[in-house]
């Protein structure tokens, strides 16, 4: 089993809607869900775009990529979705230091609470976690890794788990990605490509978990 994951957030002071959503996806076979991922890629994308990483952010992925990936003839098949969202706002004051947002403990804490309650491990022998890569300044992210395969391991004894970073280049992550640019979508109010996805897709949301 692998799974990968992306963040999305918007956590400026002063911002109607601050929030952080861990996003993403586990499949058997990570090669066939990269080569439809860039067979999709291929079918929708103008020619010269087609070789290039797109962004969930990118204009590009509004108008071609993410309609096609909700598309039942172009969906993935047997992947599983899971989405934990936490608002700001609904934070405990063990989650600010000094008044500042400890965000290294909010990520951690939110892609433990994702792992530990979206997808089924009992009949797997070995799970491979892959994170995209992120910055972080209170937990390295060695730290972050090792507790999180920790807590996974206290919870399914009879599971090898493999946690690691990776980098955008990595296509499951792209595609981790637009889940992710969907969420995001989602918390500012566009609704409809989230609902679509749930029709498409099996999705496992979490909200405010903290």
């Amino acid at each position: 089993m692998y799974i990968y994951i992306d963040e999305t957030c918007e956590l400026t002071k002063g911002h109607k809607s601050q929030f952080m959503a861990l996003a993403g996806f586990a499949v058997a076979n990570p090669t066939e869900s990269v080569r439809l991922y860039k067979k999709l890629k291929k079918k929708s994308l103008p020619k010269k775009a087609v070789p290039k990483e797109i962004k969930s952010t990118n204009s590009l992925s509004d108008l071609y990529i993410i309609p096609k990936l909700l598309a039942v003839e172009y969906s993935i098949p047997n992947i599983e979705i899971g989405v934990a969202m936490q608002e700001k706002r609904e934070l405990g004051q063990g989650y600010y230091f000094k008044g500042k947002l400890n965000y290294d403990k909010l990520y951690l804490n939110l892609v433990k609470t994702l792992l530990l309650n979206t997808w089924k491990y009992v009949d797997k022998e070995v799970v491979i976690v892959t994170l995209d890569t992120l910055t972080t300044k209170r937990i390295s992210k060695q730290n972050i890794s090792e507790t999180i395969k920790t807590e996974l391991k206290l919870k399914n004894p009879n599971v090898n788990f493999d946690v690691r970073f990776g980098t955008s280049e990595i296509e499951n992550l792209q595609l981790a990605d637009q889940i992710c640019g969907i969420v995001h979508k989602k918390v500012f109010g566009k609704v409809a490509y989230f609902n679509k996805m749930k029709k498409v897709y099996p999705v496992k949301f979490v909200r405010n978990p903290l």
